[in-house]
């Protein structure tokens, strides 16, 4: 019963619904409602890639500035802002400013960015990344 809670408060703590959850972990929905209302146990070793994939998701969808991002990245702050410019980058604006303009922030899911460097960004799609605005 143990393993229920957990996975439950994994995907909660993710606020995710079930189906994102369970696309997240590649098992089936039916299969995950199960284990998320206690109906079955959780496998330990799905437990594991449970908890494995939430911290993921966590971190993708963390808000950052561009110069942030582009510095993690290593790429020059220029291509994040011009891809920004050009719609290939889905980024909102702090309430926040520095020296009078928003501060532009995206999450690395949004940048598209694999181990190995910075593949061509795409236009991105409407609700493809999550972002709202910081205070």
């Amino acid at each position: 019963m143990l393993a229920v809670s957990t996975l439950r408060k994994l995907r909660r703590t993710a606020e995710l619904s079930q189906q994102q959850f369970a696309s997240l972990i590649d098992v089936p929905l039916n299969t995950f409602r199960m284990w998320d209302s206690g109906l079955r146990p959780t496998p330990p070793h799905l437990l594991e890639r449970a908890t494995i994939a939430a911290l993921e998701h966590a971190r993708d969808t963390e808000l950052m500035s561009l110069d942030n991002l582009a510095r993690e990245f290593r790429v020059h702050q220029r291509t994040l802002r011009a891809a920004a410019r050009t719609g290939r980058l889905q980024v909102t604006f702090s309430s926040r400013s520095a020296f009078g303009r928003p501060i532009r922030l995206a999450t690395r899911g949004c940048t598209g960015v694999h181990a190995g460097g910075l593949p061509p960004l795409r236009r991105a799609e409407p609700g493809r990344c999550a972002a709202s605005v910081s205070p």
